[in-house]
């Protein structure tokens, strides 16, 4: 059980974290749980591309089309692939104990900005596929930079928040190894 000083302190969130995604009681990831978290998402998607595909031609040829739509799937593969490998992580840090550790309101916070923002791109790309020449190019690679652009961002994220923990965690053990005189 998660005590209110470990709460406060932060120290031992990671450890906490880390030790409740090994519980067996922590649901593990179904490949309906990981659609669920970017079900949105994906319906936005899918409807740009079912406008696209019944819009104007604007001189791409069908089989282009269904290439760059190809490449969008596999996109979509990839990254659904990715969300389930995160999804025991994502499990742990929404159970109702480790919901007041500092570090799973930041994960929590971040992953919904960058979903929030992901949907908008969405939406901005789909609006320009279906009014420019672009088509379904411009959905795919809005889609594509957006993706690799977040995770590195998420990642730079993740990191930064590791190193400040690491800096705390040493200031604390400084602090009980040599006392201020």
């Amino acid at each position: 059980m998660v005590s209110d000083k470990e709460v406060s302190t932060g120290g031992h969130d990671v450890v906490l974290i880390s030790e409740a995604m090994l519980e067996p009681v922590v649901r593990r990831a179904s490949f309906l749980t990981t659609l669920s978290r970017i079900k949105y998402h994906l319906t936005l998607y899918l409807f740009f591309v079912i406008c696209a595909f019944f819009s104007p031609d604007f001189g791409l040829s069908r089989y282009v089309w269904f290439c760059i739509l190809i490449f969008g799937v596999a996109q979509w593969v990839y990254f659904i692939r990715f969300m389930f490998s995160c999804d025991p992580f994502f499990a742990a840090i929404r159970e109702p104990r480790l919901r007041k550790l500092r570090l799973a309101k930041e994960i929590s916070s971040r992953t919904q900005t960058y979903g929030l923002l992901w949907f908008v791109i969405i939406a901005m790309s789909g609006m320009i596929a279906l009014s420019t020449e672009l088509n379904i190019v411009a959905l795919v690679a809005g889609d594509l930079i957006f993706t690799i652009i977040a995770i590195s961002a998420c990642n730079v994220d993740m990191i930064v928040f590791r190193m400040t923990k690491a800096v705390e965690i040493t200031k604390a053990v400084e602090k009980r190894h040599y006392p201020a005189a």
